[in-house]
């Protein structure tokens, strides 16, 4: 008996949720309605929608195109599908292909019928480049508990970051952060720590500009991450998630600025200037 899918008609068919287009409109918009999706994860689902119609809430696009098609990256329609998929809006299954070496073919993403579940605290994501597991009661900075600062060591290391492993998964809590961004945290909190910073750090940006995306610039929010830790660690620091959350508003500022700048009708790269 195989243990996966082909990528043939017959597959499609089986997978096919519903009986014709009409059917299967009306169940999206029932999510739609439902979930606070972002623009990103509405431009995702209408891409899927669009290539369903062969086979009736069944898109084998692959994700290299979806992205094409909406101008984002691959990394980022991954994180969408994946957040769609903790919604149940879609199921994406793997496939192989039919024939040959049976090498990995491009997954199928399976729009589902509409299913009332009561998941709250995942409905409510607001970052543009989305993120699956960080909703605004999480991303508050002033939090009725502070988010201490864990202090790994050899004895420890391994205990912190198994606690609470039941609220949130290691492995889809790193698919639905940018890898820099998950990397720095991860080496002074356990999982829920960093699901809670995180959400700070979104709060921060969209404060500012939503469209900022976090992935081109990882690099500045792990420096000024780092700044307020060594101001915490000499004592300097009062209210820690206050200090990060204004720090994170700061740094994006200074990335609009510089963004526009690069956009500017008269700046001028002098040094890509030919000799």
């Amino acid at each position: 008996m195989q243990a996966y899918l082909l990528a043939n008609e017959s597959t499609y068919d089986k997978l096919s949720t519903f009986t014709d287009k009409d059917a299967m409109d009306a169940e999206i918009l029932r999510h739609r309605n439902v979930n606070k999706l972002t623009k990103t994860e509405l431009a995702v689902l209408d891409v899927l929608a669009r290539y369903s119609c062969v086979y009736p809430g069944v898109s084998y696009r692959t994700k290299n195109n979806i992205a094409h098609e909406i101008g984002c990256s691959r990394r980022t329609v991954i994180r969408v599908c994946n957040r769609l998929e903790s919604l149940g809006i879609v199921k994406q299954h793997d496939l192989k292909r039919d024939g040959g070496d049976r090498r990995q073919s491009s997954n199928a993403i399976v729009i589902q019928p509409f299913k009332k579940v009561d998941k709250p605290s995942e409905q409510n994501a607001q970052e543009s480049d989305v993120a699956p597991f960080v909703t605004p009661e999480m991303s508050r900075h002033k939090a009725q508990e502070p988010i201490k600062l864990l202090k790994p060591n050899k004895h420890n290391t391994d205990t912190v970051k198994s606690l609470k492993m039941s609220h949130i998964s290691v492995t889809a809590l790193k698919n639905s952060i940018p890898a820099g961004i998950y990397d720095k945290l991860s080496n002074f909190y356990d999982v829920d720590g960093v699901y809670k910073v995180y959400g700070i750090l979104l709060r921060a940006k969209a404060s500012i500009d939503r469209t900022i995306v976090i992935e081109d610039s990882s690099e500045y929010f792990t420096d000024t991450f780092m700044n307020v830790v060594r101001k915490y660690k000499r004592g300097e620091v009062r209210n820690f998630t206050g200090l990060l959350y204004s720090a994170w508003r700061n740094v994006t500022k200074q990335i609009v600025a510089i963004k526009k700048h690069a956009e500017s009708e008269i700046y001028y790269d002098w040094l890509n200037e030919s000799n």
